[in-house]
């Protein structure tokens, strides 16, 4: 008696497989330079501009040029992001909003014709800081407080 079986040597994908895929395309796009920053903390934001300048947001030290990105390299984040959250980024829908499958920070991009060039930004979704790190000297580095201000006093 035979059976009649038929074995499948192909690979078995699992459904997490493909967005983890994108996860590690993402991770590899940005760079170990946007990479590192997403992980210290004290970084409000990271941004792309137009002109491919790179550029971070320090809590306490205020807006670093950190590099270039390439136009291509650029649109390549954005439209993986896109993907990762099963959207497409084209001409005629040139703005996407979403989260950054990494560590759950804000993403948002634009590409042309909207803008001249490829640019987005990424913003950490909570402050990544403890109050009790808020003191006087950071609030002043900050420009939230000057030494030279009188003190407020409220009218009576």
């Amino acid at each position: 008696m035979t059976t009649n079986t038929t074995i499948n040597f192909a690979p078995q994908i699992s459904s997490a497989e493909p967005a983890l895929r994108l996860v590690e395309k993402i991770r590899r796009v940005l760079g170990n330079t946007i990479c590192r920053f997403l992980e210290e903390p004290g970084i409000i934001e990271i941004m792309l501009n137009a002109d491919g300048t790179l550029w971070i947001e320090r809590l306490t030290a205020g807006m670093e040029c950190i590099g270039t990105m390439q136009p291509s390299q650029a649109e390549s984040v954005i439209c993986s992001v896109a993907a990762f959250h099963k959207q497409n980024v084209t001409r005629e829908s040139p703005i996407f909003e979403g989260e950054l499958p990494l560590n759950g920070e804000r993403f948002e991009a634009l590409i042309p014709p909207v803008v001249s060039s490829p640019v987005f930004t990424i913003r950490h979704s909570e402050c990544r800081f403890k109050p009790e790190d808020t003191t006087v000297l950071k609030l002043e580095m900050l420009g939230d407080l000057s030494m030279h201000d009188p003190p407020v006093v409220p009218h009576q």
